[in-house]
């Protein structure tokens, strides 16, 4: 057990000594773009209208937002996140409207992502799940329900989620493109997927 502890301390120093290309704690933003070997850590702030896109292997780690509004098309928190081609994103916080995966002048995407917090609300899935599943939810396996498109449960936290997943033609029903893992996987998880991408470079955003 305490060599198990020890590794787990290991882990999270390595994470918070580590850099990020932009680091964004509060302001807002109309959009954001990610390109290969860009890294993006968020605390805080907005991203709306074009929102956050994810391009080649990028990686974004989003820890908090703003709040969503209620509107037609939510003015706080971050509006959009597509993820394209071998990008990878973290949520662990924050409050997204709608979160897609793949598709991209009819390429086939392999990005992923990495769920253990915070409020999504809707997960649009444009990806073939038969040999990967592209989307990892940490949570309380015995809490969850999936119903007529409506997925719900507990994080691990305690706190309740309930996203949307929209299934497109074409493509695998999005409930098929998740895996859910208990704890304590989730250190392990945001660990080895923070220190893969994170970069030695930052521009602090505000």
């Amino acid at each position: 057990m305490r060599n198990r502890t020890i590794i787990w301390v290991l882990l999270l120093t390595s994470i918070s000594f580590a850099e990020y290309t932009y680091v964004i704690d509060g302001g807002f933003y109309g959009g954001f773009v990610l390109h290969n070997g860009d890294t993006l850590l968020m605390t805080d702030g907005t991203i709306n209208a074009n929102s956050l896109s994810l391009h080649d292997a990028s990686y974004a780690n989003i820890h908090g937002t703003t709040p969503l509004t209620q509107d037609t098309i939510p003015k706080g928190g971050i509006s959009f996140i597509t993820l394209f081609d071998h990008s990878h994103l973290d949520i662990s916080g924050g409050e997204i409207w709608k979160l897609h995966l793949g598709y991209y002048a009819g390429l086939r995407s392999d990005a992923t992502v990495t769920l253990s917090g915070g409020r999504i609300d809707y997960i649009y899935s444009h990806q073939y799940s038969n040999e990967t599943k592209h989307i990892t939810m940490i949570c309380d396996v015995s809490t969850v329900n999936y119903s007529d498109g409506l997925l719900t449960g507990k994080w691990s936290n305690g706190d309740h989620f309930s996203i949307r997943l929209v299934d497109i033609d074409g493509y695998d029903p999005a409930y098929s493109n998740i895996q859910f893992i208990p704890e304590p996987a989730t250190m392990l998880l945001f660990a080895v997927g923070g220190i893969c991408f994170v970069r030695k470079r930052r521009t602090r955003c505000r």
